[in-house]
């Protein structure tokens, strides 16, 4: 069921996105994601451990518009905490960078699937 809830609003973002340009552009977008995902998830730890709040800030800024992009609501919202807690100067929520990382292997098993069904 948690993967259903991953799945329906990049479904919905996806089939728009078809609609409006092309399966390859979609094909693109997502390869383009998933291969710049994980640099800024690391950005990101790497921002915490260096207490480089504004750094913590842009990587995070990046990763919720990329995770709007393809739909990815779910990571958007956990790229969005911690964007605040960057500009709040602390970190809040340790626990926020593991679901994030949760949520992104989610996100990208989705995504995975999607461009082998186009």
């Amino acid at each position: 069921m948690e993967n259903l809830n991953v799945e329906n609003p990049i479904n919905a973002r996806l089939e728009q996105l078809k609609q409006e340009t092309d399966p390859d552009f979609v094909i693109e977008l997502i390869e383009i994601y998933l291969r710049e995902v994980p640099i800024l998830i690391q950005e990101i730890k790497s921002s915490i451990d260096t207490q480089n709040w504004q750094g913590l800030v842009s990587s995070a800024h990046k990763l919720k518009g990329s995770s709007l992009n393809v739909g990815a609501q779910s990571l958007a919202s956990l790229s969005m905490k911690l964007e605040e807690m960057g500009k709040n100067g602390k970190m809040e929520n340790k626990e926020l960078v593991g679901q994030l990382e949760s949520e992104f292997g989610r996100v990208k098993e989705v995504l995975q699937k999607l461009v082998n069904d186009l």
